[in-house]
């Protein structure tokens, strides 16, 4: 039986790079990325409109897509300028596979000063996610263009798929195809600001401070997903820490815990952005900051997973 599909995976050192990309690169690399950086071989077929597909589970709470990054690579004695589709997929196909397509968005990479390797992206804002379980991906066409890949021991093994008939049939990768090129940037259900904390992830804390002479909006510093502290007049100077921690295992509720370094009166708004509760703590001016143990700030239907 003739094989439809052909799978081809071009070491680098058959198709050198002009310039190594390096690890922790500007494109969606503060988004969900499981590729290490390091790109040691690609994939491609001699096919017209093959589609290469890594699978993301994205964190709960995931609202939308900001972009969607893949690397790309061309043959040196390929055109600079290649054509392209970046796609999304519901994972709603058969056995997990990709299904529905959510977005197609084409464009042109262009390579400049030679080079046979680039960072293409595509704003897929505005997509609607059925659920957090989504494959992306880019479409090309024929052998000399292909998409990066990681092979690298150290990788975690992902669900990547490659189909030679445009989206008809897909093919599984390989135990040595570790993770493609690709990665995505979602947008959190808690978007942090200067005067915003977002903690364990759903939960903004915000904050404002009165004096006889002076008022405003408390600029917020994380320190960890469950941690941060708030500063009113000077960053070097403390005013109070706040943090929210998950009990739901103890007595299903979200806490909200914090202590001050200051006698200003403040008020402490806490929203769990997923139900729309609000919680606000007040200290009154010329007050020490009164310690705020709050083991039932968010309790009730929907709050626990």
């Amino acid at each position: 039986m003739r094989k439809l599909m052909v799978l081809v995976i071009i070491l680098l050192a058959a198709l050198p790079l002009a310039a190594q990309l390096q690890p922790n690169s500007p494109e969606c690399a503060l988004g969900l990325k499981y590729d290490s950086g390091v790109f040691n071989a690609s994939v491609t077929s001699a096919n017209p409109d093959w589609i290469a597909v890594m699978r993301f589970e994205l964190p709960q709470g995931t609202t939308g897509l900001r972009q969607v990054c893949v690397r790309i690579q061309r043959a040196a004695s390929a055109a600079p300028t290649v054509p392209y589709d970046i796609m999304l997929f519901d994972d709603n196909g058969p056995n997990g596979r990709p299904g529905t397509v959510l977005k197609t968005v084409s464009g042109t990479a262009t390579f400049s000063g030679g080079a046979t390797a680039m960072f293409v992206s595509a704003d897929v804002t505005g997509v609607a996610l059925p659920d957090n379980g989504i494959f992306a991906g880019i479409r090309m066409s024929g052998p000399n263009v292909s998409i990066s890949l990681d092979t690298s021991p150290a990788t975690a093994l992902q669900t990547v798929y490659l189909s030679e008939t445009n989206g008809f049939s897909w093919i599984p990768g390989s135990a040595s195809s570790k993770a493609f090129g690709i990665r995505v940037d979602p947008i959190p259900e808690c978007v942090p600001s200067a005067t915003a904390l977002c903690l364990n992830g759903r939960f903004r804390v915000e904050a404002t401070y009165t004096t006889a002479s002076a008022s405003g909006a408390a600029n917020g510093v994380r320190l960890t997903d469950e941690t941060g502290y708030l500063w009113f007049f000077n960053a070097s100077n403390v005013e109070a820490v706040v943090k929210v921690l998950n009990g739901c295992g103890i007595n299903n509720a979200y806490w909200v815990f914090a202590g001050g370094l200051t006698d200003v009166n403040t008020v402490v708004k806490v929203t769990d952005v997923r139900t729309g509760q609000v919680k606000t703590y007040t200290n009154p001016q010329g007050t020490p900051f009164q310690p705020i143990q709050d083991v039932n700030a968010f309790s009730g239907a929907g709050i626990c997973p």
